[in-house]
């Protein structure tokens, strides 16, 4: 079934509203349980695509009996067409799929920046892969373990060779990535992957993160942010080699829902829930989860030099994490394990931690924001919060990685 409404029902019912003065605005999605099962469907066939392929968007076509209707989605949301009857209306289908034949792949949503890999390549990354996967399980000592990392060799997958180009350097690093080891379970936000990747030059392996950032004129660029530590020399952060926005034939590469939504602003639903995204790419040297870590000892020591790094940066730069969580603290892959406080994309100025919230949206995982933050919606976040977030997260990970 057509899980939405015509054009035509959602102006006579906002014309009914209006005559009645009522504000309300009017759904666009029919709310039964068949319909909300069909766009359910359209949201995970949507994350899938985006999981196993580099895109900024994709085109979908719904076909629901003889009613056919367009689908766009990108990180921001879905723009969806009016229905229209194939069968009386046939050449719109046709042109459609005549059009769609003779796009050029960019235009139909995928990234340039990233190329299937040569089977020479192909080659050189499963031989790494598998290599580190052996030292991983034969160790002799205790060994620091990256969950999922045997995933990485799907089949499912094809290998990808990506191009990153540093935002302060200008210089470009080429990636190898096969399947990711962490994705976001959502076609829409900031839909973070993380991969085991290959680094063509260095000839080692390297962690690669592939996520889009929201566009705030408060939110500072992760790789941005990443440098301004290395300048004050905040200890216990991750080695960053290379990073900074995607950009395509000198353009940023943005989200365009928010700015259609703009323009068609009496027809957009949920309008305002919408935000603006950003393509973003790191490099970093390997860190390890902190719940890998064989003792107890060294799952403290994580959690004390992660305080270091916070306090540091605070000093300095004057950055509050605002993203504290188990997730987030990692070990390094020296023998002698140091902490690393990772993922500093939420953080922001201390200067703004005062007064309210400056995004409706808050950051950061609940499990572990403090109860102030919970309790109040548009609380700014402050140092303490994080300093609380510790706490629960080193709670958390005790709780669940040591007897007890």
């Amino acid at each position: 079934m057509d899980p939405f409404h015509t054009l035509e029902e959602i102006r006579k019912a906002a014309q009914k509203r209006k005559e009645a003065n009522k504000n309300k605005p009017v759904a666009f999605e029919k709310y039964n349980a068949d319909a909300t099962k069909v766009r359910g469907q359209l949201a995970m066939y949507a994350m899938e695509v985006f999981a196993h392929q580099h895109r900024l968007h994709l085109l979908q076509l719904l076909i629901c009996g003889n009613i056919a209707r367009f689908l766009f989605w990108d990180h921001s949301g879905a723009i969806v067409s009016d229905c229209f009857d194939y069968i009386e209306k046939p050449w719109l289908l046709v042109e459609f799929l005549w059009r769609y034949n003779h796009m050029s792949a960019a235009a139909r949503g995928l990234d340039s920046t990233a190329s299937r890999a040569t089977s020479e390549e192909a080659k050189k990354f499963k031989a790494a892969v598998e290599e580190f996967l052996e030292n991983m399980e034969n160790a002799e000592h205790p060994q620091r373990e990256l969950p999922n990392a045997a995933d990485t060799l799907s089949e499912q997958y094809p290998v990808y060779k990506i191009t990153v180009v540093d935002d302060i350097s200008k210089e470009s690093m080429e990636v190898l990535v096969q399947r990711p080891f962490f994705r976001s379970h959502s076609p829409i936000g900031r839909c973070t992957r993380a991969y085991l990747a290959y680094a063509l030059e260095r000839h080692d392996l390297v962690f690669f993160k592939d996520t889009w950032r929201v566009v705030h004129k408060r939110l500072i660029p992760e790789r941005q942010i990443c440098a301004d530590l290395e300048r004050a020399e905040v200890p216990f952060v991750p080695g960053v080699l290379c990073g900074g926005d995607v950009t395509l034939n000198g353009e940023h590469g943005t989200t365009q829902c928010l700015e259609w939504a703009k323009k068609l602003k009496d027809l957009a639903v949920g309008f305002h829930e919408l935000r603006d995204f950003q393509h973003h790419r790191l490099v970093q040297q390997l860190a390890y989860p902190v719940e890998c870590a064989p003792w107890s000892k060294q799952f403290v020591i994580a959690f004390r030099d992660c305080l270091a790094a916070m306090d540091v940066a605070m000093q300095k730069c004057g950055l509050v994490h605002r993203d504290i969580s188990i997730g987030n603290v990692m070990l390094n892959a020296s023998a002698a394990a140091k902490g690393v406080l990772a993922d500093w994309d939420h953080s922001g100025k201390v200067k703004h931690s005062e007064g309210q919230a400056h995004q409706r949206f808050r950051t950061g995982t609940w499990q572990f924001m403090s109860i102030a933050l919970l309790a109040e919606p548009l609380k700014a976040h402050e140092p303490l919060d994080d300093l609380e977030s510790v706490f629960w997260a080193l709670l958390f990970g005790a709780m669940h990685r040591f007897d007890h």
